[in-house]
Parts: structure tokens; sequence; C-alpha cells
């Protein structure tokens, strides 16, 4: 029977690859996450990593969005199954077997986490430095590489510090988890300074930040204090403007929610009023 399976297509072969790859990528991305194949969906996402960055060319908005969400749907997928697995192992007689199988998941975590790290250091972020390419990153063309705004610079600083603080949850308490905390609250640090100078305050790359860098502090640091202080001014300021479009308005509206949630849960550990 499995002589009469099909074979899987080689999409990179195909001729609409061949005639306009970085379009055809991006439709497998979103086709990808339409169908919530999120593991297909990042490595469609890494492909064009790659090709951008042997191209010499940015990723736009929508690409760096497919990119967040390939990884960060690949990523949840498996969060939900290890919560699923920890329910289980409570009342399974094979605890072993389970814990285990737990084990694989968070190792999968780990490497997804280890991919993002990859393609923002070895690439997106590397196009804007002046260092040398590393063997693992793509050789370059012989233009030279992009440069990046700040508001571009922020999302990517922002992404990776994210992915190594959970990458850090995955290893547990050790030192290789001490020092990719370390990394996330310097990535963050360096994207909230570059903020400040740049961003609006309602800006959502800019309060996906600040999200992303109170949660760290909380999380990593255990100051709930600071933690409170930083969503805290991100909310205020956030609140102040008005006059945007329908869709910064959803979206900035989404991430003030989160952060006033935020706040009054850290609130119970650190003297900072709660928001009604």
């Amino acid at each position: 029977m499995s002589e009469n399976r099909t074979r899987p297509v080689d999409i990179l072969s195909l001729p609409s690859f061949q005639n306009d790859p970085r379009g055809t990528i991006v439709s497998l991305a979103i086709a990808a996450k339409v169908a919530r194949r999120y593991d297909d969906m990042c490595k469609f996402m890494s492909t064009l990593v790659q090709w951008a960055t042997t191209n010499n060319s940015n990723l736009s908005t929508e690409e760096r969005s497919l990119l967040a969400d390939a990884y960060e749907g690949s990523l949840t997928q498996r969060r939900l199954a290890c919560m699923a697995l920890d329910q289980k192992v409570a009342e399974e007689k094979h605890k072993d077997a389970i814990v285990a199988f737990r084990a694989k998941v968070t190792e999968e975590m780990s490497h997804l986490c280890e991919e993002v790290a990859h393609l923002l250091e070895g690439c997106l972020l590397h196009s804007s430095s002046s260092s040398s390419s590393s063997s693992a990153s793509p050789t370059p063309s012989s233009s030279p590489p992009p440069t990046l705004c700040p508001e571009v610079l922020v999302f990517y600083q922002t992404m990776l510090g994210e992915y190594y603080r959970r990458w850090a949850e995955c290893q547990g308490s050790s030192d290789l988890s001490s020092i990719k905390n370390e990394k996330a609250l310097h990535y963050l640090h360096k994207a909230r300074e570059l903020a400040d100078q740049n961003l609006e305050p309602h800006n959502p790359v800019r309060l996906t930040l600040l999200l992303s860098y109170s949660t760290a502090v909380m999380d990593v640091m255990q100051d709930a204090e600071k933690a409170c202080e930083i969503a805290q001014s991100a909310f205020g300021e956030g609140l102040k403007v008005s006059d945007l479009d329908e869709h910064t308005y959803q979206v900035c509206t989404s991430l003030l929610a989160t952060l006033r949630k935020n706040i009054n849960k850290w609130s119970d550990a650190s003297t900072a009023p709660t928001i009604p």
C-alpha cells in the first residue's frame, strides 16, 4: 500500500516559484495560516527570510507579521499540548511515559525558539550590521545590505527577546537558561531605548515591545514593581492618543487591554495601584 501513496510535491520546483519566488512563498504562508498548518508556515517563512537575505531585501510589514504569526502559532500549539499533558500525567498510571512524551514536546519548543533566534540574529538583524557574515548565514550578493528603520529594528529585537525568554523557559533552571534570560532582557532593553527615541506612544510595535518587556521583568527578574511601572507608563501614554485608523485602533485597544490585565494581576505583588 505504501507504494501507492502520493509523493509530496516539491513546491520550490514549481513554475510559480521560479517565476515569482517571493509571491509564491507569501501565498503559501497565508494558505498555511488559514489551514492552521503552523509548522509548514514556519518552513515557508524561514525560506522567505533566507531568500530575502540572500537577495539583500527587507521583509515587508505583511511578511514580518506572517513570520511572527507562524512561530507564535507553532509554539502555542505545543504550549497547549504541554498543558494537556500536565493534566494527563496527574491521572495516568503510566506517568513515566507521559513525562517522556511531554519532554519531547518541550524539546520541539526549544528547537523552534532556537530557529527563530538564528533567523533574527543570523539573517534579519544581521543585515543591519556591518559585521561579516557567519558561515551559517546565507551568502549575500554583492549589493550593500539594506538599512532597517527603527520600527523594524524594534520589531525584530522584541521578537528576539521574547523568544529567548521562552527558550529559557524550556530549559528550566540551568546556566543555559540564565544566559538566555540575560539575552532576552538585553534585546528588550535595546528595543525600548530605540522605541523611546523613535516611535510614537500609540505605535503597536512599541506597545508590543513594552508588553513583552514588562512580562520579562516580571517573569525573569521577579520585579513586580518595575514590571508595573513599565506597563502603567505604556498604558497611560497609549490612552492619550486618538484619531487612529481602524486597524491600528483595534490592535492598540487589544494591547492596552492586556497591559491593564497584567497591571492588575501584578499589583498584588507590588505597591502599584490597580486600573479599573
